[in-house]
């Protein structure tokens, strides 16, 4: 050995003289475990370096026990063949059964051969090989750099690693490691393109992660637009107060709140239906159009639908308040405190008055959670907190029951614990036997005050036999299974997306494109017939209310405008999609 650390067979294994290794074997076979001063590289290890694949395959023979040894950074003789041996020569090697249990080893931070594969070779090289041994292109290092994504977002802290070990240094006269020509960029205008392509690659994975959150921003306004156009075009039909029925006129038609409401809900089924025609459109060509055409889409979709849905909630005040008398728990659920008292002060019976399903005022408020209200009805009769509906339930049932009884939101049981004359409503039982206690553990709700109150019954048991803790027990068991069914699919799609991403790679280029001419012709067809079903649409809406409010001309002639205007609308979106489905056309015929 000499002041290097290296043995003859270190030499003959640096510089390729297979008969010298041979016969050095032949007399002894410790100098293959021995490792270096400088690197701790073994004769192994720097037959790889120099890409020897003659010389590996003769220490691994006569030792087959040493390819488990790692130099001083954790690199075993697959991480140095994978930048020295062509892909014929590092086919066979892997055809070693030993060798190939070492493709998952990683080295001090973390790097797997395939990471110094990705970082030297081309891409036919690397998922051929990753073919062969099958692979993990998304296994991570240290840094959580997986190996597709330094192939195609390379890795400067891995390049520069290996950049130095093709200096000279100390006992490596020609460098630790000779990097295979094939895998090299032999000139700066290669690297320069490949930069290039790096830059392109990364902003359309920003691209593609910025029309995933659109398409996903997209579906949830799409619904809430598509639900707002339904109720405000039912409800233009179903006019509140109704209609004269020899005439077939609006009975409020003078009223200036159902004035109001016409206009209100007209203004939001016109801007709905906007709404719902922008994210067709969207949806339809956001293949053609280009990114910044599908944020204004859908920018214009989210505008028209935050105004719709202010002008369907004046609708609703508005309508409410055209047809509600004496209705006190019409009232309640409209949430209109002021008006609850008015009704209370001139008609108190009203608070005793029951509806189909036996439930009083307060039912539907602690239902609801309207917690002034609630305090409102027991200030003025303390007694209908006793009262039931027609299966057994009292407010303090339908509170807890419904989720409203949380810490944050708890004045309707606080009141009742708070009230020393209210104390039987805290423990009685509805015809199934559950107590408020028991609704409040089905409803997974909190209330700290309420459980620890000394008139609740915390061992009260319902009709199953069951307790508070017997049934939060139970709701653990179902959600812990869903949690274990979670994770399995989690697991097959997983597998699956690695299958997906290498198919990826082999699309053909001129099949997708005639693909892509047939479908946008289709989408031509479907946006034409869906702009005409549309405005089909909008004229019934405006022949309908004019036949219902022509008694009142001015407020029919409003109602026609609003629908004349959501007609211009649509012919806009209409013409800005059409432009950008012409380009996409054109740029397919240039292609061809």
């Amino acid at each position: 050995m000499d002041d290097n650390g290296w043995t003859p067979l270190h030499c003959a294994a640096y510089y390729g003289t297979v008969a010298a290794m041979d016969v050095l074997l032949e007399f002894d076979k410790s100098p293959a475990y021995i490792g270096d001063k400088y690197r701790n590289m073994t004769p192994l290890h720097l037959a790889a370096s120099r890409g020897c694949i003659r010389i590996i395959e003769g220490i691994i023979l006569s030792c087959p026990d040493c390819y488990e040894l790692v130099d001083n950074r954790g690199w075993n003789v697959l991480h140095f063949a994978m930048a020295t041996l062509n892909i014929d020569e590092l086919f066979t090697l892997l055809e070693i059964p030993p060798i190939e249990k070492l493709i998952h080893e990683k080295d001090v931070r973390g790097n797997t051969p395939f990471h110094v594969l990705a970082t030297v070779t081309p891409s036919n090289f690397l998922f051929a090989i990753i073919d062969e041994v099958e692979g993990d292109i998304k296994a991570v290092n240290n840094n959580n750099v997986s190996v597709f994504n330094v192939f195609k977002l390379g890795y400067p802290e891995l390049q520069q690693e290996i950049l130095k070990l093709e200096e000279s240094v100390g006992p490596y006269q020609y460098g630790v490691m000779r990097v295979n020509k094939e895998h090299k960029e032999l000139d700066d205008d290669r690297r320069r393109e490949r930069d290039e392509e790096r830059k392109k690659e990364m902003e359309k994975v920003k691209e593609m992660e910025k029309v995933k959150e659109m398409e996903k921003v997209k579906e949830s306004h799409l619904i809430v637009a598509a639900l707002i156009a339904t109720v405000t075009f039912t409800a233009a039909f179903t006019l509140p107060g109704g209609v004269i029925q020899d005439e077939g006129t609006a009975i409020l038609s003078k009223k200036a709140a159902f004035q109001a409401f016409v206009i209100t809900d007209a203004i939001a089924m016109v801007l709905s239906l906007s709404a719902v025609f922008a994210h067709f459109i969207m949806s339809l060509l956001m293949k053609w159009i280009s990114t910044q055409a599908s944020e204004y889409l859908l920018n214009c979709g989210a505008i028209s639908t935050m105004i719709a849905m202010g002008a369907m909630v004046i609708a609703f005040v508005t309508g409410t308040y055209a047809v509600l008398t004496t209705s006190l728990w019409l009232a309640i659920l409209t949430a209109f405190i002021e008006m609850t008292t008015e009704l209370l002060r001139e008609k108190e019976n009203l608070i005793n008055k029951e509806d189909e399903q036996g439930r009083l005022p307060l039912h539907y408020a602690a239902y609801l959670g309207y917690d002034d209200i609630v305090d409102v009805l027991l200030d003025k009769d303390p007694c209908t907190a006793y009262k039931a509906d027609k299966e057994g339930k009292r407010a303090l049932h339908l509170a807890a029951g419904n989720g409203k009884a949380t810490s944050e939101n708890s004045q309707t049981v606080n009141h009742v614990l708070k009230n020393p004359l209210l104390g039987n409503p805290v423990n009685q039982k509805d015809e199934k036997g559950n107590t408020p206690l028991l609704q409040l553990a089905a409803s997974s709700s909190f209330i700290r005050s309420f459980i620890s109150h000394p008139r609740v019954d915390k061992l009260a048991f319902n009709r199953d036999n069951q307790n508070a803790a017997d049934i939060i027990l139970a709701k653990r068991l179902i959600v812990e299974s869903r949690k274990i069914k979670g994770m399995n699919v989690m697991k097959s799609e997983q597998k699956m997306s690695c299958r997906v991403l290498m198919k990826s790679e082999t699309e053909n280029v001129e099949a997708k494109d005639e693909f892509d001419e047939f479908h946008l012709t289709i989408a031509f067809h479907l946006l034409n017939c869906t702009f005409y079903a549309m405005i089909a649409m909008a004229f019934a809406f405006v022949t309908g209310i004019y036949a219902v409010l022509y008694p009142d001309k001015n407020l029919a002639i409003a109602a026609c405008v609003i629908g004349c205007v959501f007609g211009g609308v649509q012919l806009f979106l209409l013409a800005d999609s059409l432009e950008n489905m012409l380009k996409s056309w054109n740029m397919l015929k240039k292609k061809k």
